[in-house]
């Protein structure tokens, strides 16, 4: 990779496959996987490992934007047990909103006291550590009229029901 830090990607935490709400999520062919791939830092901002959705089908970039491309986009049997690193593509007609509670864990492991806060107004949310093991993830049923970002303790808040 041109560019690429002298270090390996970090470890991302595995997939718990009996953790996953399947019975919510299975039915809606909106399957993508992802592989670790290093983004060179621009206007000052150092580089960063980043997770960009890959079309289970051919491995290539998916789209996953608003409304975003359902072609590049599988359903839970293309993605698994095929890959290990597994996303979901929201969009407008499925029935959830998706919550990323960014740098919210800290290196030992513990939600901090402002992200627990955020779990704590979802009693009823599905939450996951992120991949890289540093925020956390959630989703429930519903819908927000627009996508959002808000800053919050030392981290951010993203709520988004597409894109």
């Amino acid at each position: 990779m041109s560019g690429a830090p002298d270090r390996p990607a970090p470890a991302f935490l595995p997939l718990i496959v009996e953790n996953l709400p399947l019975d919510d999520l299975a039915p809606y062919r909106q399957f993508v996987t992802w592989n670790p791939e290093w983004r060179a830092g621009t206007n000052g901002k150092p580089g960063r490992w980043a997770k960009p959705p890959r079309d289970p089908h051919t491995g290539d970039y998916a789209d996953t934007g608003n409304p975003g491309i359902p072609e590049t986009w599988g359903a839970w049997d293309d993605v698994f047990p095929r890959y290990d690193r597994v996303g979901f593509a929201p969009t407008r007609n499925d029935p959830f909103t998706f919550l990323d509670v960014d740098n919210s864990v800290t290196p030992a492991g513990a939600i901090k006291p402002w992200a627990q806060a955020i779990v704590d107004r979802f009693p009823n949310a599905y939450w996951e550590y992120s991949p890289s093991g540093t925020g956390l993830k959630g989703f429930v049923r519903g819908h927000v009229a627009e996508n959002t970002v808000v800053p919050i303790g030392d981290g951010k808040l993203e709520v988004f029901s597409c894109g």
